[in-house]
């Protein structure tokens, strides 16, 4: 069996290399952000983040327009008509929210560069690479595994800040 599972790896390759050639170029692309993130005032860090909602929220306001309008329309609607508009809105929140996520995948290298800077001034502990890949892979909503002393608490940092952009809750579980 072992011979067998060589011959996949040498043609198939391993999973944890695929994953990490998918991964790797944002890691890349996070480093590009750290000169231009140091040089940064503090309050100049913080106002990234006001830019990161801002562009969430230019690109949602369509769809929370849209849902206002329907919720307004739908307390002055007979109870039949209601059901039907609460669907409506439903359908408008579920593309608002994947609107939300193409934003997040494209800010994140720069939000997680600002995460590792923020956290280089403020606790001089700096993100190694493997923390900005456990940062990817939860905020994919999968798991990522470490062991003990690689950085849990320092990774979901990165996560917890990307989503948190949205305006929503986000709930971290170790």
């Amino acid at each position: 069996m072992s011979i067998l599972n060589s011959v996949i790896k040498l043609f198939v390759g391993d999973k944890q290399q695929k994953d990490l050639k998918i991964l790797q170029p944002i890691v890349d692309k996070v480093r590009t952000f750290e000169a231009t993130l140091s040089t940064l005032s503090n309050d100049e860090l913080r106002n990234k983040t006001i830019e990161f909602k801002a562009k969430i929220k230019e690109a949602t306001k369509t769809f929370q327009d849209q849902i206002n309008t329907l919720e307004i329309e739908a307390e002055e609607a007979e109870i039949d008509r209601q059901e039907d508009i609460f669907s409506e809105i439903d359908q408008l929140k579920d593309e608002s929210y994947k609107v939300s996520e193409e934003v997040l995948e494209g800010l994140m290298p720069e939000a997680f560069a600002l995460v590792r800077e923020a956290s280089r001034r403020v606790r001089n502990e700096r993100h190694f690479d493997v923390q900005i890949i456990g940062g990817i892979v939860l905020h994919q909503s999968k798991i990522a595994e470490m062991k003990t002393g690689e950085g849990k608490t320092l990774t979901i940092t990165l996560a917890a800040y990307l989503n948190s952009l949205v305006g929503k809750g986000v709930h971290i579980v170790t």
